[in-house]
């Protein structure tokens, strides 16, 4: 289900001069899903009147640049955290020694 080299094409020129008029499909096409629950589950999605079904260039790769930073912040929360609980003890042994 991914795009073809038009579509493709089309986002490149689309990115260039119209950032932010809306045009990439999220929604999809539900006759392309070979599971039969998925192709269900998108179906009744289809007809919600709620769904925003097409997005700009510009939010898809905002959205891209932001879902990215999220890894490199919490790989670095990750390090942290464990710099941290290391502190905790080796005060806590620091303070049985005493």
């Amino acid at each position: 289900m991914s795009p073809g080299f038009s579509l493709y094409l089309q986002y490149v020129c689309y990115y260039l001069f119209v950032k932010h008029k809306p045009i990439v499909n999220m929604a999809g096409d539900p006759s392309k899903i070979e599971n039969e629950e998925d192709k269900r589950e998108s179906e009744k999605r289809i007809n919600d009147t709620l769904l925003v079904k097409y997005f700009s260039i510009y939010y898809m790769n905002e959205s891209r640049k932001l879902i990215n930073s999220m890894v490199d912040y919490c790989q670095k929360l990750i390090i942290h955290y464990f710099l941290f609980m290391e502190c905790i003890i080796i005060l806590s042994i620091k303070k049985d020694v005493i």
